[in-house]
């Protein structure tokens, strides 16, 4: 298995407390940088078999690609997520 990492600044710190054998790739600091944001995502998303996020935009993008996408909710979780069913309108 390969994780690949879109997160760019925030929150990369995060990372280093990985497991020893656990290994992230990140793309970089220039990745989804600049007046063209989400078509590098776009580009990365295309040649993954699952992507997984928190983030709504990043998932939205992921399914207008067709792709399949997990969003990490709270166990709670708004409203417009609904609680019933594998997809949401």
């Amino acid at each position: 298995m390969r994780l690949i990492s879109l997160q760019t600044h925030h929150g990369l710190d995060q990372l280093s407390d990985l497991p020893a054998k656990m290994t992230i790739e990140l793309l970089g600091n220039e990745f989804d940088a600049g007046h063209d944001t989400f078509l590098g995502s776009a580009a990365i998303m295309m040649n993954l078999d699952l992507f997984i996020s928190c983030d709504t935009a990043m998932a939205h993008l992921a399914g207008a690609l067709g792709r399949p996408v997990w969003i990490a909710l709270k166990r709670v979780p708004d409203w417009r997520w609904m609680r019933e069913g594998e997809d949401t309108p």
